[in-house]
């Protein structure tokens, strides 16, 4: 399995995404982080605007309002130009005068986006295996790196990533973080931004993700290993859809006999996820093909 995943090459170097990669929301305190984060929206809001003028006075739908409109209006730009992240600032004026606030300027704009950022440590569960992979992997010599998307990134995202303990694994000051560089996955740049500070070629680097779209597609335009982690949901869908009804346990996956009906089950759930119809549905690359498939992170102390 290691000699056909490398293919002959001299891996050095391996990136991670963050989202449903090394962590998952965590759905008991997310909404309440979030709902937090509204509210620090709201009052950032009314430093500039006077409450009387919001279009409700309901703080709380406000919120919802805003919240809504703003992450519609993100999105909108996103697949404008696919592979670079818009102005948030300006995202968060437009979605202001969608509600006929206002104008205000872009630093106002920007400081009220600031506000909505949901911290990580609060919201977020790391997988069980993450750590122990991590380490292990690192104790094998290998660089570990990271390419995220995320509309909030700088000194408090690397706070937060110290808190959860991620800076025993990753150089912080070399994570290739989108908001701060203002391109996204799938876009080459953000990748080879990663590797110049690494400093490793895209042949002596693999990458893992769970989008198709951001972090396999990406991968394989500038021909490095990429691996998919799938997402349990689709997992979950595809057996729903599918000839398999039971999801392969670590005991059949070590299994070598179980090795045909393993790569089957996992082309059933990539083949799933090529017509998953949400954020990725008809982006460039949905239907990106990983060079290998892995449902827990632990797996990849088996290829390397």
């Amino acid at each position: 399995m290691k000699q056909a995943l490398h293919a002959g090459r001299a891996i050095r170097c391996i990136l991670f995404d963050f989202g449903d990669t090394l962590w998952t929301r965590n759905l008991a305190t997310y909404k309440h982080a979030d709902r937090l984060a509204r509210q620090q929206m709201v009052r950032a809001v009314s430093t500039y605007i006077e409450p009387q003028l919001f279009p409700t006075a309901d703080l709380e739908e406000f919120g919802l309002l805003l919240d809504k409109l703003l992450h519609h209006e993100i999105r909108q730009r996103m697949r404008q130009k696919i592979g670079y992240e818009p102005d948030f600032a300006d995202c968060t004026i437009t979605a202001l005068r969608q509600l006929s606030l206002p104008h205000l300027d872009h630093a106002a704009g920007a400081a009220i986006f600031e506000a909505s950022r949901v911290r990580i440590p609060e919201s977020r569960t790391v997988f069980p295996d993450t750590y122990t992979t991590l380490a292990g992997l690192q104790e094998r010599g290998y660089i570990l790196g990271v390419v995220t998307n995320r509309s909030h990134g700088g000194m408090l995202f690397q706070e937060d990533m110290r808190q959860i303990g991620f800076d025993r694994y990753f150089d912080l000051s070399m994570m290739a973080v989108s908001a701060d560089l203002e391109i996204r996955k799938p876009n080459p740049d953000i990748f080879l931004y990663a590797l110049k500070q690494l400093d490793v070629s895209p042949q002596e680097t693999v990458m893992v993700g769970d989008s198709l779209h951001a972090d396999i597609h990406g991968a394989n335009m500038l021909d490095m290993i990429s691996i998919w982690r799938a997402k349990e949901r689709i997992r979950e869908e595809a057996r729903a859809f599918s000839s398999f009804t039971q999801p392969a346990t670590d005991e059949q996956r070590a299994d070598p006999q179980n090795a045909d009906d393993i790569a089957r089950e996992k082309e059933a759930v990539w083949r799933h996820a090529q017509k998953y119809r949400k954020w990725e549905f008809d982006m460039p690359g949905s239907d990106a093909r990983p060079d290998h498939i892995i449902y827990t992170l632990s797996e990849l102390l088996e290829l390397f």
